[in-house]
């Protein structure tokens, strides 16, 4: 007997033969009334191959085909859905930028307001909405800072009206 040379402790299992196989169906096949199964018997319990069955090489090719369509539909579907994930999340990114990226200055002055019998207040006012049409929203929420903002466009007699 060979020396185990492995650090495992359980001996190795040896593979078994093709007559040992055939050895071991045979014996826990069912037997003829003499004891020893026959050849019938056997023939019927080891799978031989030469018993298998004919392949019809058309239908192999279909089923390979039919594999290899539903494998490439189920790619595509993922590509898909996967790009569509990508252009959404472009989509929120180009969003956020753009939302980031408020101009820092108007070109041109913002109008001002003398408080003068000749200027025309509703002109003023629309002008001032155009000119600060980037800050729609702060001009809807009335925040300090926007109204301190629009104040400074005020001339020095309109000022004086802001009874803060």
């Amino acid at each position: 007997m060979a020396l185990n040379r492995s650090p495992n402790p359980r001996p190795r299992q040896q593979r078994r033969r093709h007559e040992e196989d055939t050895a071991a169906d045979a014996a826990s096949s069912t037997q003829s009334d003499t004891g020893v199964a026959t050849d019938s018997e056997l023939d019927m319990d080891i799978p031989h191959s030469t018993q298998q069955s004919p392949v019809d090489p058309m239908a192999m090719m279909r089923q390979i085909f039919e594999y290899m369509s539903t494998t490439q539909r189920q790619n595509q579907g993922q590509m898909t859905q996967m790009l569509q994930q990508q252009v959404l999340l472009q989509q929120q990114m180009l969003q956020a930028q753009m939302a980031a990226q408020k101009p820092q200055k108007k070109k041109g002055n913002p109008p001002i307001f003398n408080g003068q019998a000749s200027d025309d207040l509703e002109l003023w006012l629309f002008s001032t909405e155009q000119y600060y049409s980037n800050y729609a929203e702060e001009m809807q929420s009335e925040s300090s800072d926007f109204v301190n903002t629009i104040i400074a466009n005020l001339g020095p007699t309109a000022q004086t009206w802001d009874s803060r």
